[in-house]
């Protein structure tokens, strides 16, 4: 008997040799939770073509290191103190007595991998000498976006979540809508695969939910089961109500994108259109788990992809140093990040806009006051950034 390759699972066979003396000519068919966790251990229940049941003991695989790649060379570090850590890291930077004493609790509350790539990102052309002021400068500088970011991001989550409600239940007058393959693309079989695999992950989130939530187990308790479209739609992550959105039909995603427009005030810069849509939820939403995370905002390449097409009038807003645009690289940048994110801001109320107008004035002040920042380079900034970002 052969178990599934996607879950990677060990079984041990309890009554299969009994049952079926020739298991190896006999096919199983088994249901799986997506419960169970790497090194969880669970009993399988599998039934064979005739209906005869089989129960096995499966365990399932876990990740272990070394990690296997190709050209692998050398061996574990394991003789790195924090002094000799300390010791590389002021070949670079210049410390006085006082300094290293700081930069010592800099590293034990910061994490050393953390501070080092500061320091990297602190070389300059012209070999100025990097001070200590220089690296907090820029360590603090990153913390502002981040800490920013966590504020201003979140708005854009309720909002989507929100106005997508409205918009739904405003053209279908259905509370359960979500649940209806009729706003989703379902007709062809792999789309149809997508769909379900999509909903069944947001309601086993529901199902965790109502072991806590007193509202979610209400409606579970009292309504057969189902909750209303604003409950499922707040009580999903963010990454699940955009996997949500991009299963969407094309037309649906097109009303909701003119539903987003109709309180809007000024011009956005480029056009949000229904293709591109899901793209820019999903950039806001990797932008706002690097935050949250703790990840390096500064310097960092991100791994979102938002429909702007070469063509789009976005590329002709940049006014690059040196004329030169790599759209391979500006589109992972920062600032095609924040890009999205002011599109969103663009249809909020003008408390909203006031907010974020705020922190691009904090931003252009605090970037006005770092030595060795590197806004092209490091976060994908053209000399008009500010002028783009603002929301006028």
């Amino acid at each position: 008997m052969k178990c599934s390759n996607e879950l990677a699972f060990f079984c041990t066979k309890r009554e299969c040799d009994v049952m079926n003396p020739n298991p190896e000519t006999q096919k199983y068919s088994v249901e799986l939770e997506t419960r169970y966790k790497p090194f969880d251990t669970f009993e399988l229940v599998v039934k064979s073509e005739n209906q005869q049941q089989i129960t096995v003991d499966a365990h399932v695989k876990g990740a272990t290191l070394p990690i296997v790649q190709d050209q692998q060379t050398g061996v574990a570090k394991k003789d790195d103190s924090l002094e000799n850590l300390v010791a590389h890291l002021e070949k670079k930077i210049e410390l006085t007595d006082k300094e290293r004493k700081a930069f010592k609790r800099l590293i034990r509350e910061k994490m050393y991998f953390k501070v080092a790539y500061f320091v990297k990102l602190l070389y300059n052309e012209n070999n100025e000498k990097i001070t200590f002021t220089d690296l907090c400068n820029l360590f603090y500088f990153d913390n502002f976006l981040r800490m920013s970011l966590n504020r201003l991001l979140p708005s854009i989550e309720q909002f989507a979540k929100s106005t997508l409600n409205n918009y739904l239940l405003e053209e279908y007058h259905d509370a359960q809508i979500y649940n209806s393959d009729v706003i989703y693309k379902t007709n062809g079989s792999k789309d149809a695969r997508l769909f379900k695999q999509t909903m069944s992950t947001c309601v086993s989130t529901i199902k965790e939910v109502t072991k806590s939530n007193d509202a979610v187990r209400h409606h579970v308790k009292y309504h057969g089961g189902y909750i209303p479209m604003w409950i499922f739609f707040d009580t999903l992550t963010f990454g699940q109500f955009n996997m949500l959105v991009n299963r969407m039909e094309k037309s649906v995603l097109s009303g909701w994108t003119a539903y987003l427009s109709e309180y809007m005030t000024i011009t956005p810069r480029f056009e949000m259109g229904p293709k591109s849509i899901p793209s820019h939820l999903h950039t806001v939403q990797i932008l706002r788990n690097t935050s949250f995370h703790l990840s390096r905002l500064y310097g960092k390449v991100f791994t979102y992809n938002p429909s702007i097409q070469t063509s789009d009038s976005y590329w002709n807003l940049l006014q690059m140093p040196d004329h030169s645009i790599d759209p391979n690289k500006q589109i992972h940048s920062l600032f095609t990040g924040l890009v999205s994110s002011s599109y969103f801001y663009a249809c909020m109320s003008d408390e909203e806009i006031s907010h974020w107008n705020k922190f691009i004035e904090k931003l252009d002040n605090k970037m006005s006051e770092i030595r060795f920042i590197n806004a092209k380079g490091y976060m994908g900034f053209p000399k008009n950034w500010k002028e783009i970002l603002i929301i006028k």
